[in-house]
């Protein structure tokens, strides 16, 4: 069986406008949708609905109850009325879809074509997350903005106050916790005199000393954080954080602050070019420390390994490591291995991938053959759902001119005799019902073309996807590659002898002096055979492609 809850939201605006959308419409549609699934399995287990609370953000009593019970194992999909009733904040849903994704719950929405049931539905939602990420990094670049004018005027950037700290909001200070700020002066006195973190936390424990508490907000209840025995990894934050003799760090930048200090400079400085030596030095490694886009979802096809990120020993003119994906047999066995790939330049094959899904979107056809292909098996008769929707709609519109003609003389109630005044009622109920009929056969319909790829929004995110993955940070982009795109296996290729393959989604193309063949699986489209243009600097999508749906 397959858990499904129902979620439904109006907000107080909408409670007032009296829209057709109530929250019991809303569980209308969404239960008849669950019950045109119920050949797969779907089952009704609980509604959840907030009334009178915005779609700005998550904190609403019900929808912090919906994540519990997902988070708590509960739930196989969660269906609602339309998307924005969980959101109208595409940051805010794809925090939602997170949370989704982590416990392995579909996403469905009764009277839009966003169904993560579905491939086509999922590739709308990654594309959709992929505007989320952009929309998230915008939001990041104007707070960055904003704490960097702070820093600049000696103000703290705000967060969780540091310890040794209370805040005063009014006057956007720091100003000293005497209790804490004791704590902070034991442990800078201790380290200048050759104590270890280990030692220092310890006494401090000892002592009585906690972690700051805090009040905070979590599934819409106010709790009491911290309090927590004292670690080693707190102490050393602590000795090596400038804000305690007076000044504040932004990024690597160092700027006096208006806030008094806690330890004299001299007494930081000391401590800290002792904690800089070796034995105390904490590093953590990172195995991909230059960030590469595509780790994990490359794989040699010549000899069945996987990519390694490969960073060269050279360097180029500004210092920076060549980057390369390199064969894992090849780094294993070096040259005994028989691999004929070995190696080639990563950021150039990045840029590859990213202008190979920027020019898919240039080709509505392809995109238009797509389509056809992923909805080809699902497609089911409509002529008499059709038929019944303009049905529903003619009886509409001739109940709607019945109620405005007794709008008309309407002027003043007392003139109207009770059949007349009973009528009108009737008239009005009648037509909300038949709103919620048109609705169901409108879901019917959708369910049963199951054209839920909308071309021009996959045409103008593709389109645009070179100008806005630029814009991402690295970690930003790698998370929205592998989004996007399932898995890569790259071959070497003789443009010369060989012909490109039929495979959907093989392109071939040169990087320096190598030509490589990498057939693409991007998750839930299937692509056409297409080849690179190296002279025109563009992929050539094969007339010969004939489509077929994906299978995962």
């Amino acid at each position: 069986m397959r858990k499904c809850f129902i979620y439904a939201r109006v907000s107080t605006s909408e409670q007032n406008k009296g829209e057709f959308t109530s929250i019991a419409n809303q569980e209308k549609s969404c239960l008849h949708f669950i019950g045109i699934r119920e050949e797969e399995s779907w089952r009704h287990v609980k509604t959840l609905s907030d009334a009178g609370f915005s779609g700005k953000d998550l904190n609403r009593p019900s929808m912090i109850e919906l994540m519990a019970e997902v988070e708590a194992g509960n739930v196989d999909v969660i269906v609602t009325y339309k998307v924005d009733r969980i959101s109208r904040s595409l940051v805010k849903f794809y925090e939602f879809y997170k949370l989704l994704q982590k416990h392995n719950v579909e996403f469905v929405s009764a009277t839009q074509s966003f169904d993560t049931s579905t491939s086509s539905g999922r590739l709308m939602l990654n594309i959709l997350l992929s505007f989320a990420e952009y929309e998230r990094e915008i939001i990041s670049e104007r707070t960055k903005d904003k704490m960097l004018a702070s820093f600049e005027r000696g103000e703290w950037q705000g967060g969780l106050v540091p310890f040794g700290f209370d805040y005063d909001s009014q006057k956007k200070l720091l100003y000293k916790n005497p209790e804490e700020a004791k704590a902070v002066e034991i442990i800078f006195n201790m380290f200048d005199k050759d104590k270890s973190s280990g030692q220092i936390a310890n006494y401090l424990n000892t002592s009585g000393y906690r972690t700051k508490t805090r009040k905070m907000i979590r599934k819409g209840k106010e709790v009491i954080v911290g309090g927590k025995r004292i670690r080693e990894d707190f102490v050393l934050n602590i000795a090596r954080n400038p804000i305690y003799y007076g000044y504040l760090r932004f990024n690597d930048e160092i700027r006096k602050g208006n806030h008094e200090p806690i330890i004299k400079k001299s007494l930081f400085d000391r401590i800290n070019q002792r904690l800089s030596k070796p034995k105390d030095s904490i590093e953590l490694y990172n195995a991909d420390r230059h960030v590469h886009l595509l780790k994990g979802i490359i794989k040699c096809k010549d000899c069945g390994s996987t990519m390694t990120p490969f960073p060269s020993g050279k360097k180029d003119s500004d210092g920076n490591s060549y980057l390369y994906y390199t064969c894992t047999d090849v780094i294993h066995k070096k040259n005994h291995s028989q691999c004929k790939l070995r190696s080639f330049s990563a950021r150039t094959f990045e840029n590859t991938v990213k202008k190979f899904l920027s020019d898919l979107g240039s080709n509505k056809s392809i995109l238009a053959q797509c389509v056809k292909a992923a909805n080809k098996d699902s497609k089911r008769s409509l002529t008499p759902l059709l038929a019944k929707q303009k049905d529903l709609q003619a009886r509409r519109e001739d109940i709607s001119a019945k109620i405005n003609r007794i709008l008309e003389i309407m002027t003043d109630e007392d003139f109207l005799s009770d059949d007349i005044k009973k009528k009108y009622k009737t008239l009005v109920k009648d037509k909300e019902a038949i709103e919620l009929e048109i609705e169901k056969v409108n879901i019917d319909i959708a369910f049963k073309s199951r054209d839920v790829l909308d071309i021009d929004i996959i045409l103008r995110s593709l389109k645009n996807f070179s100008k806005i993955i630029d814009k991402l940070s690295l970690e930003d982009q790698k998370e929205l590659m592998h989004l996007l795109i399932k898995e890569i296996r790259v071959s070497p290729f003789d443009h010369k002898n060989q012909k490109p393959p039929k495979e959907l989604g093989a392109v071939c193309f040169k990087i320096r002096n190598k030509w490589i063949c990498a057939e693409i699986d991007l998750y839930e489209l299937p692509i056409p055979t297409t080849t690179y243009d190296d002279k025109n600097h563009k992929f050539v999508f094969l007339s010969n492609w004939l489509p077929q749906p994906t299978t995962l």
